[in-house]
Protein backbone atom coordinates (compact mmCIF):
# COMPACT_ATOMS: atom_id res chain seq x y z
CA UNK A 1 0.00 0.00 0.00
CA UNK A 2 2.99 2.24 0.31
CA UNK A 3 2.99 2.88 -3.46
CA UNK A 4 -0.80 3.16 -3.73
CA UNK A 5 -1.61 6.83 -4.51
CA UNK A 6 -4.90 6.61 -2.59
CA UNK A 7 -3.22 5.83 0.74
CA UNK A 8 -0.77 7.59 2.95
CA UNK A 9 0.38 11.15 3.09
CA UNK A 10 -1.71 14.18 2.30
CA UNK A 11 -2.96 12.81 -1.04
CA UNK A 12 -4.31 9.66 0.57
CA UNK A 13 -6.08 11.65 3.27
CA UNK A 14 -7.70 13.88 0.62
CA UNK A 15 -8.86 10.87 -1.43
CA UNK A 16 -10.51 9.25 1.60
CA UNK A 17 -12.09 12.57 2.66
CA UNK A 18 -13.50 13.17 -0.83
CA UNK A 19 -15.01 9.67 -0.87
CA UNK A 20 -16.62 10.19 2.53
CA UNK A 21 -18.09 13.52 1.42
CA UNK A 22 -19.78 12.28 -1.78
CA UNK A 23 -23.27 12.01 -0.20
CA UNK A 24 -22.86 15.44 1.39
CA UNK A 25 -21.67 17.02 -1.85
CA UNK A 26 -24.79 15.76 -3.65
CA UNK A 27 -26.97 17.47 -1.06
CA UNK A 28 -24.94 20.67 -1.44
CA UNK A 29 -25.80 20.81 -5.18
CA UNK A 30 -29.42 21.57 -4.34
CA UNK A 31 -31.61 24.43 -5.42
CA UNK A 32 -33.77 24.14 -2.27
CA UNK A 33 -34.09 21.98 0.85
CA UNK A 34 -36.74 21.29 3.48
CA UNK A 35 -36.67 19.14 6.63
CA UNK A 36 -39.67 17.23 7.96
CA UNK A 37 -41.05 18.40 11.32
CA UNK A 38 -39.67 15.30 13.09
CA UNK A 39 -36.15 16.22 11.90
CA UNK A 40 -35.52 12.77 10.40
CA UNK A 41 -35.94 13.43 6.69
CA UNK A 42 -34.55 15.99 4.23
CA UNK A 43 -36.18 16.81 0.90
CA UNK A 44 -33.94 18.45 -1.70
CA UNK A 45 -34.69 19.99 -5.10
CA UNK A 46 -32.18 19.68 -7.93
CA UNK A 47 -31.53 21.42 -11.23
CA UNK A 48 -31.30 17.94 -12.84
CA UNK A 49 -35.15 17.72 -12.73
CA UNK A 50 -35.27 15.62 -9.54
CA UNK A 51 -36.54 15.89 -6.01
CA UNK A 52 -34.84 13.55 -3.55
CA UNK A 53 -35.85 12.34 -0.10
CA UNK A 54 -32.98 11.62 2.30
CA UNK A 55 -32.75 9.87 5.66
CA UNK A 56 -30.70 12.29 7.75
CA UNK A 57 -29.41 9.67 10.19
CA UNK A 58 -27.90 7.42 7.50
CA UNK A 59 -27.45 9.89 4.61
CA UNK A 60 -29.25 7.38 2.36
CA UNK A 61 -31.47 8.57 -0.49
CA UNK A 62 -34.88 7.01 0.19
CA UNK A 63 -36.71 8.11 -2.96
CA UNK A 64 -36.27 10.16 -6.11
CA UNK A 65 -39.06 11.90 -7.99
CA UNK A 66 -38.62 13.28 -11.53
CA UNK A 67 -40.10 16.44 -13.03
CA UNK A 68 -40.23 17.82 -16.58
CA UNK A 69 -38.09 20.84 -15.63
CA UNK A 70 -35.46 21.69 -13.01
CA UNK A 71 -36.95 21.58 -9.50
CA UNK A 72 -36.20 24.92 -7.87
CA UNK A 73 -38.32 25.00 -4.71
CA UNK A 74 -39.70 22.59 -2.13
CA UNK A 75 -41.55 22.63 1.18
CA UNK A 76 -42.74 19.93 3.57
CA UNK A 77 -46.32 20.00 4.88
CA UNK A 78 -46.78 20.60 8.63
CA UNK A 79 -47.75 16.94 9.20
CA UNK A 80 -44.54 15.80 7.47
CA UNK A 81 -46.39 13.51 5.05
CA UNK A 82 -46.44 15.75 1.99
CA UNK A 83 -44.16 17.84 -0.17
CA UNK A 84 -44.94 20.73 -2.47
CA UNK A 85 -42.31 21.39 -5.13
CA UNK A 86 -42.02 23.98 -7.86
CA UNK A 87 -40.14 23.62 -11.11
CA UNK A 88 -38.51 26.16 -13.42
CA UNK A 89 -41.35 25.95 -15.97
CA UNK A 90 -43.88 27.10 -13.36
CA UNK A 91 -45.20 23.62 -12.56
CA UNK A 92 -46.28 22.82 -9.01
CA UNK A 93 -46.04 19.23 -7.77
CA UNK A 94 -47.79 17.73 -4.75
CA UNK A 95 -46.26 14.52 -3.39
CA UNK A 96 -47.17 12.22 -0.51
CA UNK A 97 -44.36 10.65 1.51
CA UNK A 98 -46.42 7.73 2.81
CA UNK A 99 -44.41 5.06 0.97
CA UNK A 100 -41.16 6.64 2.11
CA UNK A 101 -42.39 6.70 5.72
CA UNK A 102 -42.84 2.92 5.69
CA UNK A 103 -39.18 2.43 4.73
CA UNK A 104 -37.93 4.37 7.75
CA UNK A 105 -37.04 2.56 10.93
Amino acid sequence: MKNDPNWGGEHGRRARDEEALKPVSKILETEAMAITPDGQTLVSAFWDHTLKVWDLASGQCLATFSADAPVVACAVTPDGNGVVAGDASGGVHFLRLEGVESRRR
